[in-house]
């Protein structure tokens, strides 16, 4: 018995999809070898679910684990990997732990070189997935899932005709909704009245015929090219749009995904039948021209000021069939779109996804992954929010909210300093507001700090004389963010540093690094211990609580002789944003009766809460971007060790977090976002009085302008003169206040980044 029938047993008993969806990735990713590194293959089974999820359908079945996809780490899916279907599927797939590898057997691996093996193999779990699926979650097939399916994906025929609105009957289904056209072919290989037949081994050229009619009294069938349906096949080379094969040997089968074909021409057999010619998509491609950098854009200034307020490309990025987009100063493209308008290509005749994402990237411009998980785009929601506050009547730089946003997303605990005044208090009421946490509904809350707090009795609460438990305002709100974790809760520490934050917050600081995933939630260790109370009530009401997920805490500071200095403590956990640009003569946005014209939904706690903890949360599937941000800061911590101040792990995976979500969202390019981290994680913990802290910001403004500092007694002048005249500056705000923290360096004899 060959391994198409043994698998067909196993996947007869089972119980979950993991055994198809691993013979799947083995299938997809394997070489000529049969070997598959470990990671890889819990990449696949990540994005196989996460497509179902994407798509609106459910990953698995309730209870089974990867119903949860968006919540396991990537260790936890290798763990059910092994223990799951590598155990079942021992006799045909091997796991060296020691390689991290997985293996078809030889024999098996050369089996499936045989003819057609692989493809059968492949067929067969997708059959099985189909009818597993089918059982508990009927969904029908979309038209955005259709755009990016899975070769072999299997479907009936009332699936494709649910989806097209004719007849299931038909072999031929025009599509044209929400934008998106196509023509799905639903192709019975040597049918009974059409001998459709491949004329290629490899699938990428059909023999295709035309629907006809069969006369009753003569049985000729006659052909016209006019009918809808064979027109809108014929029309497909000329405009473009994809023909969506489903292939099968025999009726009573299901159909089988082959690609995305285009028509190339008619024909007549020697029976006088007609039949098209389809050649996949994907061979029909051509070459694009080389063009140069400026060239795109000039594309993009193009697209801005002539296509993107037409109709047609309002919410182009919010379509789930459109997975990526160019993202360069803050703003989303479609990159096909921009490629043709630079190279005078029509879309229709390149692919979209590698072929034009490398395009791209080849030319040093940015490409991302839309994330259609997300409530909403991501751009357009944080976008919403800076005109909310605008319309308010306050003026913040857009670019300072992207990275407030991005702040509270790597970590709940943010910042804000810098002189009184300029709107810091302010800036967390106004975005607490636009996502729907007000002080009426109990989810935004200002916390005066007073010079007298030494401890965290009177955030967190004390027993009285009684041991009665009295609760401070901190856990109350924590309390209500506890039951209510689908909301964000905010809470403002105003002042924060009127006393020493080290005193009164060192409890807080420290449950901070206990943030672990649970679940989907990601949350601390518990707040309280049983010893910390009297009465049994007070144990059960406060016992248990946690700091959670969609509980974010922001602290305004002013630095001046009233205040207290922070310690590195304390610069490590947070994102430190500092406010001293001020613009006297900028009156505000828009007037507060406008607020309505702008104004946003209440917004899911899914849009702020971190999705990782541990840097390991995201490789390997982030690992370019991760490597390329350790790169930098390694260069950041040569220098920085030359004053003992080089950062640790926790500042890296940080640092890394944010590079990541600004990559996902779209918000800013690499060099802008990680200015801000530069500026917000490293700067704030340089002070001193040595020579050597003088040396080490000397090295760093090198780092930030590629530019020399000659002069080891008057940097300060000459690192002005140098941003005076060099507008185009890796990392000019950090540049800034290195220039500025030079000066004071000459000046007093001692720097520090606080002004």
């Amino acid at each position: 018995m060959g391994i198409f029938e043994e698998l067909q047993g196993k996947f007869r008993r089972r119980q979950a999809s993991y055994m198809m969806v691993t013979v799947l990735a083995m299938l997809d990713l394997s070489g000529e070898m049969g070997k598959v590194a470990i990671y890889e293959a819990v990449k696949y089974f990540r994005e196989f679910y996460s497509r179902r999820k994407q798509y609106g359908k459910k990953p698995e079945k309730t209870g089974q684990k990867m119903a949860s996809v968006s919540s396991m780490s990537d260790s936890q899916i290798r763990n059910l990997m092994v223990t799951m279907p590598l155990d079942k599927l021992s006799d045909y797939i091997i796991y060296d732990a020691d390689k991290g590898e997985l293996s078809f057997k030889d024999d098996v691996n050369e089996e499936l070189e045989e003819e057609n093996i692989k493809e059968q193999v492949r067929n067969l779990a997708y059959e099985h997935l189909y009818h597993y699926y089918k059982d508990f979650d009927p969904s029908p097939l979309t038209l955005e899932e259709l755009e990016n399916l899975p070769l072999g994906t299997a479907v009936n025929a009332t699936d494709v005709a649910q989806l097209s609105g004719h007849n299931r009957v038909k072999g031929i289904h025009p599509v044209d909704k929400n934008g998106l056209k196509c023509v799905v072919v639903l192709c019975t290989i040597g049918g009974e009245h059409y001998s459709n037949e491949w004329l290629a081994d490899d699938k990428s050229k059909l023999k295709y015929y035309l629907e006809g009619r069969t006369d009753r009294q003569t049985g000729q069938r006659s052909y016209n090219p006019d009918l809808p349906s064979n027109k809108s096949i014929i029309d497909s080379g000329e405009k473009g749009y994809p023909v969506h094969v489903f292939a099968r040997h025999k009726k009573g089968e299901l159909f089988h995904y082959t690609g995305r074909y285009s028509f190339q021409e008619l024909g007549i057999d020697e029976t006088g039948g007609h039949y098209f010619i389809l050649i996949r998509k994907e061979d029909v491609n051509m070459a694009l021209p080389d063009v140069t950098p400026e060239e795109i854009l000039k594309a993009l200034q193009i697209f801005d000021s002539t296509q993107r307020s037409l109709t047609e490309w309002q919410g182009w990025e919010k379509k789930k069939s459109q997975k990526y987009a160019l993202s360069y100063k803050g703003r989303l493209y479609p990159p096909k779109e921009i490629i043709s308008i630079a190279t005078g290509v029509p879309v229709s005749d390149f692919s979209g996804g590698d072929q034009s994402n490398s395009y791209l990237r080849r030319r040093g411009f940015e490409v991302i992954t839309l994330s259609h998980n997300s409530p909403g785009n991501y751009y357009d929601r944080v976008a919403g929010i800076y005109k909310y506050i605008q319309a308010k009547g306050f003026d913040f730089d857009e670019y300072l909210l992207f990275n407030f946003f991005l702040s509270l997303k790597t970590k709940p605990f943010v910042i804000l300093a810098g002189i009184s005044g300029t709107g810091k208090t302010k800036l967390i009421e106004l975005f607490a507001e636009a996502v729907g946490a007000t002080s009426e509904n109990g989810r935004f809350e200002l916390i005066p700090v007073r010079p007298d707090w030494n401890d965290g009795s009177d955030l967190l609460g004390y027993r009285n004389l009684e041991g009665k438990f009295q609760p401070g305002v901190f856990t109350r709100v924590i309390q209500r963010a506890n039951k209510d974790l689908s909301h964000p809760y905010f809470v403002c520490l105003d002042e924060m540093n009127l006393a020493r934050v080290e005193y009164y917050l060192s409890d807080f600081l420290s449950l901070l690094e206990t943030r672990r995933q649970y679940g989907e939630e990601i949350r601390t260790n518990k707040i309280f211990r049983d010893t910390d109370f009297t009465f049994q009530e007070d144990r059960e009401e406060f016992c248990d609580l946690y700091i959670s997920d969609n509980l974010y805490i922001v602290g305004t500071v002013n630095m001046d002789e009233t205040t207290h200095p922070f310690s590195k403590k304390v610069l490590d956990r947070a994102n430190t944003i500092e406010f001293n640009e001020i613009t006297l003569d900028n009156y505000g946005g828009l007037q507060e009766g406008d607020t309505g014209k702008v104004a946003i939904d209440s917004i899911n706690n899914n849009f702020l809460k971190s999705s990782y903890c541990l840097l390991k949360d995201c490789l390997p599937e982030k690992k370019d971007i991760v490597d390329e941000v350790v790169a930098d800061l390694k260069q950041v911590n040569d220098f920085l060790q030359l004053a003992n101040l080089q950062v640790g792990y926790r500042v890296r995976d940080e640092i890394t977090f944010y590079m990541i979500y600004n990559q996902d969202f779209g918000l800013m390019d690499k060099n802008t976002a990680f200015d801000w981290q530069l500026l917000q994680k490293i700067l704030p913990r340089v002070q001193g009085s040595s020579r050597k802290i003088y040396q080490m910001l000397i090295g760093l403004f090198k780092l930030c302008t590629d530019a020399s500092l000659d002069s080891f007694e008057g940097a300060a002048e000459e690192a002005e003169d140098i941003l005076n005249s060099n507008q185009s500056l890796s990392w000019p705000r950090s540049a800034h206040k290195i220039a500025y923290m030079l000066g004071r360096y000459e000046d007093d004899g001692f720097t520090s980044f606080w002004a």
